[in-house]
């Protein structure tokens, strides 16, 4: 006699275990295959702010003033050129994203100091206060400073006058002549 009937769900018992076999084993193959080491991330070296504000400094240069990092108390300021005494102070907070912006802003206080001759009251009644900083903001910008939060307060626009004035003194400076022509 034969072998007796196979049951049907036998048959597709088999079908649907070899399904899933065949299923996990293309599954585990492709995941082999896709999973591989992510490369290792390079991590930028810490940053440095004396290192960002010295560089800047280089470009743009120091005009006789001495730069200095300082936890003084420097009121709601990043930043604070003391035009009498010859010194530009820089919060110790000011991190790497707006150290360039700091010293280029603090940079054309001094150049405002340098036209009105050394002398903070003579050069805020040249100025006025709010001028003063826009004009100061706006040579920042012009000379390629990624960060001006008074011209941002201000609506984001130089006036005339402002961008005149900031490149007049860029002009005059001593900086490098390729700093002079980025401010054209």
């Amino acid at each position: 006699m034969g072998e007796p009937p196979r049951p049907k769900w036998l048959d597709s018992a088999r079908g649907l275990l070899a399904l899933v076999a065949a299923l996990v084993f293309a599954t585990g193959a492709l995941a082999a295959l896709t999973i591989r080491q992510a490369p290792a991330v390079a991590e930028s070296p810490p940053c440095d702010p004396a290192a960002v504000m010295k560089q800047r400094l280089d470009e743009l240069g120091r005009d006789g003033y001495d730069w200095i990092i300082t936890s003084n108390a420097l009121g709601e300021n990043r930043g604070r050129a003391d035009i009498d005494n010859r010194i530009v102070r820089i919060r110790t907070t000011v991190g790497c994203d707006y150290m360039s912006s700091v010293v280029t802003h603090e940079w054309v206080h001094v150049q405002q100091g340098h036209r009105y001759g050394d002398d903070l009251g003579r050069t805020y009644d040249a100025f006025g206060a709010h001028e003063l900083e826009m004009v100061a903001d706006c040579g920042s910008m012009l000379l390629g400073s990624p960060k001006h939060p008074y011209v941002d307060d201000a609506g984001g626009v130089c006036s005339p006058y402002e961008v005149d004035t900031a490149r007049r003194l860029i002009a005059e400076s001593n900086a490098a002549p390729s700093v002079k022509a980025s401010a054209r």
